[in-house]
């Protein structure tokens, strides 16, 4: 991770070896922060490059990208809505920690955040244990 002023930019490399192939990528994420008068917009942008080949696979060395262009893939959908609502909870707005089982049907699947063969290998899809962060709510 690379933390900045007005951003967070985080990078995952992964390889997959098969007995006659294989295949390794690395994912890139920026999280933006952008404040004003009514508060603080939150950014997510992510890039995957991904190589498939016999015998010998490239290794990729970690780095960092910033100004990710936004994507038109029908993956990403659910890797947005995943993150956000995992920032909410993380921020104390909501109580649940959101599951990726609505999002892991068809293309659908949040390939960046919910772990599984699916391209998420190296992510765990666990629930936090311990007391939901963030502020304290305020009854009303």
């Amino acid at each position: 991770m690379d933390v900045r002023p007005d951003r967070i930019l985080a990078s995952q490399t992964f390889m997959i070896n098969l007995i006659l192939s294989g295949s390794s990528g690395q994912r890139w994420y920026e999280v933006i922060f952008v404040e004003d008068a009514s508060g603080t917009k939150v950014i997510l942008n992510l890039e995957k490059e991904t190589e498939t080949g016999a015998l010998i696979i490239p290794m990729k060395s970690s780095s960092f990208k910033q100004d990710i262009a936004t994507s038109g893939n029908d993956r990403l959908p659910a890797n947005y809505a995943v993150f956000y609502e995992r920032l909410d909870y993380m921020l104390g707005l909501r109580t649940d920690w959101p599951s990726c089982a609505p999002y892991e049907k068809g293309l659908l699947s949040p390939e960046y955040f919910c772990g599984g063969f699916n391209g998420g290998l190296g992510v765990s899809n666990v629930t936090p244990t311990g007391p939901t962060p963030g502020p304290a709510k305020i009854a009303n």
